[in-house]
């Protein structure tokens, strides 16, 4: 699987900046479309996972969300320093083994979840 950036729900001009620090760092950029936010998010990344048999029809996401796949460390401390340059996201996720599995739907829900517990906090 080669580095990756999914972006779910992001305006066209931070799309184009966040694909230009993307190809400096030599990282894909994919906007996952509206309709495949029931797709686990590692198959939308590269990975071998079953097609859900069921088209998303709901709305945009009402926020940005990131997910970082297959990145060197390296790699992603300079993709993040270009995001904090061009306005922080700030719900973001690295691929793991769990929210592989996970849709874009789930996923969301538990980062907008822990995005607001920590709003809370300060």
């Amino acid at each position: 699987m080669e580095p990756t950036v999914l972006v779910y729900q992001m305006e066209l001009q931070r799309l184009k900046k966040l694909k230009a620090a993307a190809k400096v760092i030599q990282i894909r950029v994919k906007k996952v479309p509206t309709v495949r936010y029931l797709h686990p998010v590692g198959r939308e990344a590269g990975l071998d996972l079953p097609e859900p048999r069921e088209t998303y029809q709901g709305p945009e996401l009402p926020a940005e969300m990131i997910v970082l796949c297959n990145l060197s460390e390296g790699a992603q401390e300079r993709l993040l320093a270009a995001l904090r340059q061009m306005g922080t996201v700030e719900r973001k996720a690295v691929l793991t083994d769990t929210n592989s599995k996970w849709s874009g739907i789930r996923l969301f829900a538990e980062l907008n979840r822990e995005h607001l517990q920590f709003s809370q906090l300060q």
